[in-house]
């Protein structure tokens, strides 16, 4: 039986190493997983401080934020487009 997990997470290690940092929709790419699947093998691979996730940024398309994180932030919030630092070594 293949061990998914040990080869996914092996893709990942081997990914991040060979090409450096990078987006997680091209780490999918490069190992032949969809951006949503790298994202969560990644947060799954921080949760055990295999990788380090440092920075994050907000995505300028006003689509992309849900309803309920728009009326959080209300209209005369002003929010930063810039990239932020989300911890690690």
């Amino acid at each position: 039986m293949v061990d998914w997990w040990s080869e996914i997470e092996h893709g990942v290690v081997e990914g991040l190493g060979s090409g450096g940092a990078m987006s997680p929709g091209e780490l999918g790419r490069r190992i032949g997983i969809s951006e949503g699947e790298a994202i969560g093998f990644l947060c799954m691979l921080a949760q055990e401080r295999k990788v380090s996730i440092r920075l994050v940024e907000l995505n300028d398309d006003p689509a992309s934020r849900t309803a309920r994180a728009a009326a959080c932030l209300g209209e005369r919030a002003a929010v930063s487009r810039r990239t932020a630092y989300a911890g690690g070594d």
